[in-house]
């Protein structure tokens, strides 16, 4: 008896139907899955745009942010920015992940996905006071005859080559808001003239990126560990620059005292603040407006407390030499940064212009925040 070939010859007609003819009527797509954290952006807006850009335009099929939806029926296409408002999202206060699905009906196309968050309300400069910090030479570190000296103060002289821009103050929680649309601060009750703090590295160098983009023709950044103290000192030797240290602890200090807030004399009267009782401080203490102290000789405010700043070195016990050097940089990769100055929750030790601390990038505190150099022309 002959065999049936029908079921047979319908298979292999849907297979060269399927491999065959089907591509020419119905192309392939790619699917488009990209997604980035976004750190700080609440009320702000996100742009998405491709590179390098399509021939075709691609098909919006869903962006998410932290659960919450943002649904989309138009395209895009690579060289026009698609800009969606974050107004109506309820966001946090720390970082939110952006997931954008797209399809491209074209075949092993390759491109690529950016995310760019900016505020919205950024329309002017950064309102900040910068003095001008000549080149020099200058000895870092203290001698070990000093009081309270750690062994990563190593002194040597340092030569800075070129001279360059430092802002007066501590970048505050104003600025802060200004540029990246928000306030991470603990003490968001200490008001807009207090310093940022509980901000990261890694946080800082997004702030800086920003400033860059959005003012152009100036370079702004940390300063180096060697500028921070030189800036400090502004031409001392002593612990602090208005004289020797007298107090290691909390207790009253007639120098430190004038010129800036430390565990002996950082109380506060407004909500939020820390009790610091168990380092000897006040029951209630925190940050304090900027510039309410002594400036040292540069015309610089509370380079001694108030908050600890970052600067853009990284850290190794061993990094300083004992021989001159000149423009040093710190080492060239690490676990840690540097940070500077000391802060209102510290002894007055820990306030000296040599003193030295570190932290890894990612980590913030409520002691903690920055202040910007800008390179001279």
């Amino acid at each position: 008896m002959p065999r049936d070939y029908t079921a047979s010859s319908a298979l292999v007609m849907v297979l060269l139907w399927f491999f065959l003819v089907q591509p020419a009527f119905f192309p392939k797509f790619t699917i488009y899955q990209f997604s980035e954290d976004l750190y700080y952006t609440e009320q702000t807006e996100m742009v998405i745009s491709i590179s390098p850009p399509p021939e075709d335009k691609i098909e919006i099929v869903q962006i998410k942010v932290d659960g919450g939806e943002l649904t989309s029926t138009g395209e895009m296409a690579g060289s026009k920015a698609l800009e969606i408002p974050f107004n109506n999202l309820k966001m946090g206060e720390n970082h939110h992940r952006v997931r954008f699905y797209g399809r491209l009906w074209k075949e092993n196309f390759e491109t690529r996905l950016n995310i760019v968050s900016f505020p919205k309300e950024y329309q002017k400069p950064l309102e900040a006071e910068f003095v001008f910090i000549p080149p020099g030479e200058f000895l870092m570190g203290i001698p070990e005859t000093e009081a309270e000296r750690d062994d990563d103060e190593t002194l040597h002289k340092v030569r800075l080559t070129k001279g360059f821009y430092m802002q007066t103050t501590e970048v505050t929680q104003g600025q802060w808001r200004t540029i990246m649309g928000n306030n991470p601060s603990s003490f968001k009750a200490c008001g807009d003239d207090c310093p940022v703090e509980n901000v990261s590295w890694n946080h800082v160098q997004e702030f800086i990126k920003r400033l860059n983009r959005f003012i152009k023709g100036r370079k702004y950044r940390l300063p180096t560990e060697a500028e921070w103290e030189y800036a400090a000192r502004a031409g001392t030797t002593t612990a602090f620059a208005n004289g020797d240290i007298t107090e290691t602890g909390c207790e009253y200090d007639p120098n430190l005292d004038a010129m800036g807030w430390y565990c002996g004399n950082s109380g506060v009267t407004y909500k939020g603040c820390i009790d610091a009782t168990r380092r000897e401080g006040s029951s209630c203490a925190g940050t304090h407006p900027v510039a309410q102290k002594q400036p040292n000789a540069w015309g610089l405010y509370d380079m001694h407390g108030n908050v600890w700043e970052w600067c853009q070195d990284w850290y190794w016990y061993d990094s300083y030499p004992s021989e001159p050097v000149t423009d040093p940089k710190g080492p060239d990769a690490g676990s840690a940064r540097v940070y500077r100055g000391g802060s209102w929750t510290y002894d007055a030790r820990y306030c000296r212009s040599a003193d030295r601390d570190y932290a890894h990038p990612a980590k913030r505190y409520y002691d903690l925040g920055f202040r910007l150099s800008r390179e001279a022309p």
